[in-house]
């Protein structure tokens, strides 16, 4: 440390090491630290929890990129399939059993915030899966977008009330 000095030899210079702690001393911040890490843990849950419960989202949308490479004259038919296989999913096998398709597009629009499937667009989907009638690329296009955003955006809660 310092240069010895004859005046003081008979002292000895105490060395002094410093133990300073990293973790807190009072029981105050182990409280926090175990509120912050269980909320931390409930967070993570519930996200993993969201993620588990929204796979038939993500499985829907990878069929319906799938869809949109089809021929055309298949599209609609593949889409409106997809769609039944997943509100069967979400609203349950005896409600989609005794819903009409009018009435079932009613309840796929009551699950949004705002009706995606408009009665003009219902017409046309319904002509042509059961009265043959051909539609434009531009109304496939816009079925499917409609699918897309129904898939995205509805929510389950508001579904099955």
């Amino acid at each position: 440390m310092f240069e010895p000095n004859n005046a003081l030899a008979p002292f000895y210079e105490p060395e002094v090491i410093l133990g300073v702690s990293h973790w807190p001393q009072t029981w105050g911040w182990y409280c926090l630290f175990a509120a912050g890490l269980i909320w931390g843990l409930i967070k993570i849950c519930s996200q993993l929890d969201r993620w588990w419960r929204n796979r038939y989202r993500r499985e829907a949308l990878s069929r319906l990129q799938v869809i949109a490479s089809m021929p055309f004259n298949k599209r609609i038919q593949a889409a409106h399939e997809l769609l039944k296989i997943v509100s069967v999913y979400v609203y349950g096998r005896e409600v989609m059993a005794t819903t009409a398709d009018v009435d079932w597009y009613n309840m796929l629009n009551a699950a949004l915030d705002g009706p995606v499937f408009t009665q003009e667009r219902q017409g046309f989907i319904l002509n042509a899966l059961y009265r043959g009638q051909e539609l434009s690329e531009a109304e496939v296009n816009a079925y499917l977008t409609a699918v897309e955003y129904w898939l995205k955006m509805h929510c389950v809660e508001r579904a099955h009330d």
